[in-house]
């Protein structure tokens, strides 16, 4: 399989309503809410995504998004597993943080400027720094995005990939069909089944499922 760079992306966490403390005594009532409520409401996945958020046969969440979780629970309670995992799909991340079902979005969320000054939410710093990747399947034989034309993409619905991968192909003249799913796992079936050519997505998640294939 070739892995081609299309994009850089800057993954942070998002809250709704959280305003600037005046003072250390004074939280803001995001954070206020949540002390209140005693648990941290925290996006999970809906399935496993590698490297960032697996859940095991028995329902127990680990990975990278998962720690993340656990350590905003403790800087505002002082305890990591003062926290709620809610499943979320990726179309479902920025309404359910609207309409106050979860009290972040710690789920491989792009920072763009359309969702920074859209959507009403606020960003925190990156907390991770990833490229957006072509995975495509070795038995094609393409060693550039130019062998794909015509091909199928596997891509997250709902994500910023779908815009990045449009925007790619469309400035070099590339057509192509995209294959939207919900679940990484679907995802990842998908391509291992040869229903698509290539898989765009998060660079360490196609990292994990090359190893996985």
């Amino acid at each position: 399989m070739i892995k081609s760079t299309i994009k850089t992306v800057a993954a942070a966490a998002m809250m709704a309503g959280l305003a600037l403390p005046a003072s250390a005594a004074d939280p803001g009532p995001t954070i206020t809410q949540i002390q209140e409520r005693g648990s941290l409401l925290c996006t999970s996945h809906n399935g496993s995504y590698l490297g960032f958020a697996e859940v095991d046969d028995d329902g127990k969440w680990s990975g990278f998004d998962i720690e993340m979780c656990k350590a905003l629970a403790t800087a505002i309670l002082g305890n990591p597993e003062a926290l709620q995992l809610i499943p979320v799909s990726w179309a479902q991340r920025f309404p359910a943080l609207q309409s106050g079902d979860i009290d972040v979005i710690i789920k491989v969320t792009g920072w763009t400027m359309s969702r920074d000054t859209e959507l009403g939410l606020q960003y925190s710093r990156p907390y991770f720094i990833g490229p957006t990747n072509i995975l495509v399947r070795s038995d094609l034989g393409a060693t550039s995005p130019e062998d794909l034309e015509g091909g199928v993409f596997c891509i997250n619905a709902g994500t910023s990939i779908e815009r990045i991968v449009a925007d790619y192909m469309g400035a070099r003249g590339i057509t192509y069909e995209a294959l939207n799913f919900e679940k990484a796992e679907e995802l990842r079936a998908a391509l291992y089944a040869g229903r698509c050519d290539a898989l765009a997505g998060f660079g360490p998640f196609l990292a994990a499922t090359r190893f996985n294939a």
